[in-house]
């Protein structure tokens, strides 16, 4: 939870302190009690009980006994209120669906691929894991949503001052239907998006609404400089998503078709019949297949992708 606790390092003084620390407070609170009563006259004691009694033990006892109460109280009080709030995340719309996903990095150019041979690296990598029984659809996209990573760019509008921050992604044609993200208007991304093709892009509804207020922005041109506003086309409108965090609401977010740009490190997602899990050895022996030593990265769930945004609530709900 610091600011520096991720690369905080074990230290045997701080474990000696905390030692010593336990073992002092132990011994100090375990001996009070009993020298406590060690001047008492336990005859002068037993006649004097009853009044004892009735008027209570000492105000330091009560006082410390009020305090545990009333911390224990608070402390119900907030993990109970950490708890919805963790519940209410779980609840949030996310723009997709996360279940049954499975997830996958690699990267052909660690093997010394080039364009060309990565391209079809990927084409094929397609195709195989499509042909793993329980399989549903693949899909390939250079960032992955909720997962901690992120990518953002300037665009400028053909006709419009500019510049305008988006959230990139690169995703190929399945991606929309693997993830079930719904179009709102337009086309999506198909297998004529070459890189030979006329450039397209695809946008949020969140950067419709922010970049296009009152007006359809289908058939749209935008750019990455003042100089090639009219680069690309907007033929898409989609869902918005929650990009990297379910607490953030959905960021104005661009999509370029994978093929048309450079495939370098990209992330296969899998939509399966059954537990993805269940996946992750045939879809290792399925790489494998392609090419023995190419290195698969970061195999994870989208749940578990999901879950992990949630560390920090967990924590402080625990």
């Amino acid at each position: 939870l610091l600011p520096f606790g991720a690369t905080a390092a074990l230290d045997w003084r701080v474990f000696a302190f905390a030692f010593g620390l336990s073992v002092f407070t132990g011994m100090l609170f375990g001996l009070m009690p009993a020298f406590r009563p060690t001047p008492v006259d336990l005859g002068e004691a037993m006649k004097l009980e009853s009044r004892s009694v009735a008027g209570g033990r000492s105000w330091l006892s009560m006082g410390l006994l009020v305090v545990q109460v009333a911390l224990s109280v608070v402390l119900v009080i907030g993990a109970g209120l950490f708890l919805r709030t963790l519940q209410n995340l779980r609840n949030v719309d996310i723009g997709f669906n996360p279940h049954n996903l499975l997830l996958f990095a690699v990267d052909p150019s660690l093997n010394g691929y080039d364009a060309d041979r990565t391209a079809n690296f990927f084409v094929d990598l397609q195709r195989t894991l499509n042909a793993l029984p329980g399989v549903r659809s693949t899909a390939l996209t250079r960032v992955a949503f909720l997962s901690g990573g992120r990518s953002s760019s300037q665009i400028h509008i053909q006709g419009k001052s500019g510049p305008n921050s988006v959230h990139m992604m690169q995703v190929s044609p399945e991606f929309f239907a693997t993830l079930e993200m719904p179009m709102g208007h337009g086309r999506s991304f198909n297998d004529r998006d070459t890189k030979n093709a006329p450039k397209v892009v695809i946008i949020s509804e969140a950067a419709a609404k922010q970049y296009f207020p009152g007006e359809s922005p289908i058939g749209k041109r935008v750019g990455f400089s003042p100089e090639t506003t009219s680069e690309f086309e907007i033929v898409g409108v989609v869902r918005d998503v929650r990009y990297a965090s379910v607490r953030d609401n959905p960021p104005p977010t661009l999509f370029q078709a994978a093929a048309q740009g450079p495939m370098r490190r990209m992330i296969a997602v899998l939509r399966t019949a059954g537990d993805p899990a269940q996946l992750i050895e045939p879809v290792r022996k399925a790489v494998r297949g392609l090419d023995a030593n190419m290195p698969i990265t970061n195999v994870a769930t989208q749940t578990e992708q999901v879950e992990r945004r949630f560390t920090q609530d967990r924590l402080f709900a625990n």
